[in-house]
């Protein structure tokens, strides 16, 4: 072959591969996602695929974002990353108010509200607790342990009671004897308030008594008292045996002395015998 036509032969084939592998690219079709696909004969000529193109972000683009910086992220529009935190910390418990010891005594108020004297620490034939007018000797003086606005179910404790046996009896509180325990309306079936020597659980039905030996056969609850510390006002509810709450009774005070029962039914059975509705209030120490 002369030498002319072999340089032109030379000359030739690049430009006609190179116009090939041109015409190849420019035909590729562009599916849905923007991504050119590439044919077999491109990547015969350049080795390998080029990196893929998404509406002008490159695959080395899409990194994952824990990866980018604050400036990356701010580029791209997104919010900067969360805060690092690197010590959780310890939870700190809510600690409940601790139970405060209340000292005080036990003022009588008629229905009205209207003060009408104090209980006193000489019972009502030495066993009962009775109020006492007039003078501010001989007033009882109790503790409890209750919240800070309020006590629910608490044992008062008396500290300078006069009643007999009281030492072994601190407790404050109704009892009835027994058989005679299930407290209803219509009949004297009542409660008197007397020193108790056995703790009830709070909201449990009447416990026996032991000591002192004049409440030995009665049946007692302690824990029967409620106490709103701002206003002082001292209210009780009794449990029957059969551990229902008794409703329809009151606090009342026949010839002074504290009974929770049925006032009516009792102003019947004792025509000649005083009786008057009362409430209790808490007077703290000073």
């Amino acid at each position: 072959m002369p030498p002319l036509v072999v340089l032109s032969i030379l000359l030739l084939v690049p430009w006609t591969l190179s116009a090939a592998i041109r015409s190849s690219v420019e035909s590729n079709v562009t599916d849905e996602a923007g991504v050119h696909e590439i044919d077999p004969i491109t990547l015969l000529a350049f080795g390998s695929l080029p990196t893929p193109v998404v509406d002008g972000v490159t695959e080395a683009d899409i990194e994952p974002v824990t990866r980018w910086t604050n400036g990356e992220r701010f580029r791209r529009g997104l919010p900067p990353l969360p805060p690092n935190r690197r010590y959780q910390g310890t939870p700190v418990r809510r600690q409940e108010p601790s139970p405060t010891i209340y000292q005080g005594s036990v003022q009588v108020l008629d229905t009205s509200d209207t003060p009408i004297g104090y209980i006193s620490t000489v019972g009502y034939g030495g066993t009962i607790y009775q109020y006492q007018t007039g003078s501010s000797a001989n007033v009882l003086r109790v503790h409890f342990t209750a919240g800070p606005t309020s006590g629910n179910r608490i044992n008062i404790i008396t500290d300078n009671s006069g009643l007999s046996g009281a030492a072994n009896a601190p407790y404050f509180g109704p009892a009835a004897p027994t058989g005679q325990d299930t407290l209803t309306t219509g009949t004297t079936r009542g409660a008197r308030i007397i020193g108790l020597s056995t703790v009830s659980n709070p909201g449990s039905s009447p416990v026996t008594q032991s000591s002192p030996t004049w409440s030995t056969g009665k049946r007692g609850e302690t824990a029967v008292w409620s106490v709103d510390i701002a206003s002082g006002a001292l209210t009780m509810q009794w449990v029957q045996p059969s551990g229902s709450v008794v409703t329809g009774l009151q606090l009342f005070a026949l010839q002074n002395s504290l009974v929770y029962g049925d006032m009516a039914a009792w102003k019947t059975a004792y025509p000649t015998y005083t009786a008057i509705a009362i409430r209790l209030k808490f007077i703290p120490s000073a």
